[in-house]
């Protein structure tokens, strides 16, 4: 999981990094620093999510006999944990500021409210699909 969400997450990262937030014009060396960071970031927080749904299943291999219940309320989780970190970065912190060029929903990026849930409901269903293999 930490694997596959480390990976979406830095290409994701990296793609909307320079496309949608100001002040990313950094030398390259300091941005995939900073990038893996973020990505670093993001996988401990989809792990955070997977060992809370397994708190509360009882389970640590929830993901093993899964249906798709799990998956949507792993998705919903990511996107309540985005609308606070987003929330937190740009609005209360100002770590970051958005461009012109991204959308947003009620004043919050929508890429980077998506991105939870998309890359950790995807790293679940890939590494679903391995261990199940």
């Amino acid at each position: 999981i930490v694997f596959f969400s480390f990976t979406l997450n830095f290409l994701w990262e990296s793609l909307h990094g320079f496309l949608l937030y100001t002040d990313h014009i950094i030398s390259s060396d300091q941005y995939v620093r900073m990038m893996v960071y973020m990505s670093f970031m993001d996988a401990v927080t989809i792990l955070g999510i997977y060992i809370f749904l397994a708190f509360i299943s009882k389970d640590i291999l929830w993901l093993k006999e899964t249906g798709l219940h799990r998956f949507i309320i792993f998705f919903i989780l990511g996107l309540l944990v985005g609308i606070f970190a987003e929330y937190q970065a740009v609005y209360v912190s100002h770590e970051w500021h958005y461009n012109d060029k991204m959308p947003l929903i009620f004043g919050i990026g929508l890429s980077p409210l998506a991105q939870l849930s998309v890359t950790g409901v995807f790293s679940l269903w890939i590494t679903k699909r391995l261990i199940c293999w």
